[in-house]
């Protein structure tokens, strides 16, 4: 027993200065993935395609995208939703809603041009138009059907009946 008892000790000793140490440059894993804040996530690449859809096909410019005769930061951010779009659309038309005779709208025109020119594209892919974008209006009268009965009003009293229907009025 007595040479039992040191080679124990010597053992527990030896365990105890070399086996419980971790390798420290190991990385901890939990099922966690934290990306970078800087990272462009999943819906915030979502939300940016349907920015760029929508800037596209609006297409306009009005006096608020403007500074002055100048393009202004909200008609560049505008521009440039527009060419993030990734359907194919020549020549790039924009729709400029200001008084086509006027002077400083000319001046804006060439600002439009300018920057869009400084942003890659050539003059036969730039098309310029006055007044509204005809893609984005339709007539409502189209997509009625004649044989649809108008809605209810909004000022019927609650409870209230029309005269074709069974009550009081349709007895007569």
């Amino acid at each position: 027993m007595n040479k039992l008892y040191p080679t124990i000790v010597f053992a527990a000793l030896l365990a105890l200065a070399s086996g419980c140490e971790q390798d420290k440059n190991a990385p901890v894993m939990h099922g966690e993935d934290f990306v970078p804040n800087d990272t462009m996530r999943a819906s915030e690449k979502f939300m940016l395609a349907q920015e760029a859809a929508g800037a596209r096909h609006d297409a306009t410019l009005n006096a608020q995208h403007f500074n002055g005769k100048d393009l202004g930061s909200l008609g560049e951010q505008k521009l440039d939703l527009m060419m993030q779009d990734d359907d194919v659309n020549e020549p790039f038309t924009v729709y400029i809603q200001l008084p086509k005779d006027d002077v400083t709208t000319k001046q804006r025109e060439e600002s439009v041009v300018r920057y869009l020119k400084d942003k890659g594209l050539s003059d036969e892919q730039i098309k310029i138009e006055y007044g509204d974008n005809p893609g984005t209006y339709t007539s409502t009268a189209s997509a009625i059907a004649p044989s649809q009965s108008p809605a209810p009003t909004m000022n019927a009293p609650v409870g209230a009946e029309s005269p074709s229907s069974f009550g009081p009025g349709a007895m007569k």
